[in-house]
C-alpha cells in the first residue's frame, strides 16, 4: 500500500532516482580518516571483508550513539573521557532510562482485544514526570511517566506474561497462555536516569570484533536517586491501582 513510512520506501528511492546517491551494502566502517583537523574520508571493510577507503569532504556519523562513540575513539577524534580526572568528552556521561515500578493484571471477566492497536497507541500519566510534582523531602530529583500501551500484540511475540503460579511448560502452560493472551494488561514507569560522571563508554581493553578492533565498553550503574524514584512511584501510584482491582483479577508488581 506504500503506507510504511520507512526511509527504504520513501527517501532512499527518491535519492536513487536522482542519480546522485550510491548505496554500498554490508560495509563496516572502522575509521574516519583525518589530517590537520579536517576529515579526508572513511576506511571500511566491504562485503568481502576487504579494506576499502572512500575519500570525502564531509562525513556524517548517523549510527546509534554507541557506534558513533566507538568510531570516534577508533579514529582518534576528540579527547576520550577519563573518569579519574574528569577530562575529555568522548564517551562521557552515558545516560539511560529507568524501567521500573511495573505492574501486570490478568482478567477472568473481560476480553481486551490486545491484537488491536497502532505502533504507539496508549495512555500516559505525566503527573510524576520530571518536575511536575513536589520533590520536597523525597530524597530524589526528576521522575518519569506512567504508561499503558496497546501496540497490536502479535500472538507469538507478545505471548504472556502469565499469572504467578501458572504452569511453565506442557499442555497446561499452553492452556494458560491461550486463556490469558487476550486478558492481560501491563503498565509501568519509564523514568529518567540523569547523566553521572561515573557512567561512561570507552574502548574495551580485552574484547575485540572479528576484525581485531576493540569493542565498545559501557560502565554504568543506577544510583540511590533512581531507586528512591522507582519506590516512590510504586508506593504512590501502582500499589493503589493494584489494591483496587476487583475479585477475579490477579496482579503482579
Amino acid at each position: 500500500m506504500g503506507a510504511k513510512a520507512s526511509p527504504i520506501n520513501t527517501v532512499i528511492p527518491s535519492a536513487l532516482r536522482s542519480g546522485r546517491l550510491e548505496i554500498r551494502e554490508y560495509p563496516n566502517a572502522f575509521r574516519i580518516n583525518h589530517e590537520g583537523g579536517r576529515v579526508t574520508g572513511v576506511s571500511y571493510y566491504d562485503a568481502s571483508a576487504q579494506e576499502q577507503e572512500q575519500p570525502a569532504d564531509l562525513v556524517i556519523l548517523g549510527a546509534f550513539t554507541l557506534n558513533n562513540i566507538r568510531l570516534l575513539l577508533l579514529s582518534g577524534i576528540g579527547e576520550p573521557y577519563n573518569p579519574s580526572t574528569g577530562s575529555g568528552v568522548v564517551g562521557r556521561n552515558f545516560a539511560y532510562q529507568v524501567f521500573g515500578a511495573n505492574a501486570t493484571g490478568w482478567f477472568d471477566d473481560r476480553i481486551l482485544n490486545r491484537f488491536m492497536g497502532s505502533g504507539a497507541n496508549g495512555y500516559c500519566v505525566d503527573e510524576f514526570n520530571s518536575d511536575n510534582f513536589d520533590h520536597a523531602n523525597l530524597g530524589f530529583i526528576r521522575g518519569g511517566n506512567i504508561a499503558c500501551n496497546n501496540t497490536g500484540a502479535r500472538p507469538i511475540l507478545n505471548l504472556g506474561p502469565l499469572p504467578p503460579g501458572s504452569p511453565t511448560w506442557g499442555s497446561s502452560w499452553k492452556a494458560a497462555a491461550k486463556q490469558y493472551y487476550n486478558r492481560v494488561v501491563s503498565f509501568g514507569m519509564q523514568g529518567e536516569s540523569p547523566a553521572y560522571r561515573q557512567n561512561y563508554a570507552d574502548l574495551d581493553p580485552a574484547y575485540r570484533d572479528s576484525y581485531g578492533h576493540p569493542l565498545i565498553r559501557i560502565t554504568f550503574n543506577f544510583t540511590d536517586n533512581e531507586r528512591k524514584m522507582v519506590k516512590y512511584v510504586a508506593d504512590k501510584v501502582l500499589a493503589p491501582i493494584i489494591a483496587q482491582m476487583k475479585p477475579g483479577q490477579a496482579a503482579s508488581d
